[in-house]
């Protein structure tokens, strides 16, 4: 449900169009990226940019961000409590 209140704020805020149904994709995609980038062990920093590019490159992530789908907003609340567990 959280995934659609998402996409109706969208809708709010930018009117009804493809785009503004993407966006929220688009947005999680970002963030999970950044976190991915955050999550990288202090002796690994020098590699986050690097893990960071493979993981938005990567064909699946790629394909995904286009569409309006859950699985992004899933994979960034799993993303982000793993990180939070971690740390």
């Amino acid at each position: 449900v959280f995934y659609y209140w998402l996409i109706a704020a969208s809708y709010q805020l930018f009117g009804i169009s493809e785009g503004s149904a993407r966006l929220v994709t688009a947005l999680a995609t970002i963030v999970t990226t950044a976190g991915v980038w955050w999550g990288c062990r202090p002796w690994m920093r020098h590699l986050a940019p690097v893990v960071a590019l493979v993981f938005i490159t990567t064909l699946l992530i790629t394909g995904i961000c286009r569409m309006s789908i859950t699985d992004m907003t899933l994979t960034l609340l799993m993303t982000l409590t793993t990180l939070t567990a971690y740390r």
